[in-house]
């Protein structure tokens, strides 16, 4: 049976692209259903009767990132989400014409944060303070918003709190990267969130890092962000599957990147 929002996204598409907009996996839509939205774009599909972002040519058009806001937002209302649905909106006013480099140029800041939450859906951690979590964790650093005015619980705060990364006078940078990542373990909302916002930078890194900054930012996951997985593993056995999988597609990018990297002279 479809959950509640699964319905009314499901009736969102037909109504943008038709009630013939594809259920299949792996099933492209005709022209008739919207090609010129679905080229070039991530576009939403039925898999097994649940939804997930199918990747065809590497942009986002503004008309699928509002389906992403949407898809979280009917998630924590059918959920009963209630930091979630209060925080979304005001993720998006926070981040308001902040973009990230995408694979055809600038796209909405707000892709990653609404991609981690969609990651922990999709992941069955449809828990409202790690999707709260989720959706602010570059509100501080980025933003410039005060922890003490959010509103979310206190829990969520200390997350927060361990995901900004800040450096103190009198150190350096490496000093300050060591000490953010020692503050993370024990933190069941923090470590979670971390892995996922790691995960999809890793995704992404090619698009807009240097070759030698892609070196450094996979030396640093190697150091600071498998172990943390590790960790995840071990201390939250609940979430041991969504490790596994968090991992095998981190190591299989850094692999092939690596590759790239060495033996095609990039």
């Amino acid at each position: 049976m479809k959950k509640g929002f699964e319905k009314d996204l499901e009736k969102g598409l037909e109504k943008d692209f038709g009630k013939d907009f594809e259920k299949g996996f792996g099933k492209r839509p005709e022209a008739e259903t919207g090609q010129e939205m679905w080229d070039g774009t991530y576009g939403l599909e039925m898999r097994d009767g649940s939804y997930g972002l199918q990747i065809w040519d590497g942009a986002y058009g503004s008309e699928m990132v509002e389906h992403m806001y949407r898809y979280v937002e009917s998630a924590a209302a059918s959920g009963q989400l209630e930091q979630t649905g209060r925080v979304l909106p005001l993720m998006r006013r926070l981040h308001e014409g902040q973009t990230r480099i995408g694979a055809e140029g600038e796209i909405p800041y707000i892709v990653h944060p609404l991609t981690i939450a969609y990651q922990c859906l999709a992941l069955g951690l449809a828990e409202d303070e790690l999707l709260a979590a989720a959706l602010l964790h570059d509100v501080i650093e980025d933003c410039g918003a005060v922890l003490e005015e959010l509103p979310v619980s206190e829990p969520v705060k200390r997350a927060l709190d361990k995901l900004t990364f800040q450096i103190r006078q009198g150190e350096n940078r490496p000093e300050a990267k060591a000490r953010y990542y020692r503050g993370i373990p024990g933190n069941r909302i923090a470590t979670i969130v971390k892995i996922l916002d790691r995960c999809n930078n890793i995704s992404t890194m090619s698009m807009c890092f240097s070759r030698e900054k892609m070196l450094d930012y996979m030396e640093e996951t190697r150091r600071y962000v498998l172990p943390l997985i590790s960790q995840m593993e071990e201390l939250y056995p609940e979430c041991y599957n969504a490790a596994f999988l968090i991992k095998y597609h981190m190591l299989s990018v850094m692999e092939s990147v690596n590759y790239l990297l060495s033996h095609r002279n990039i």
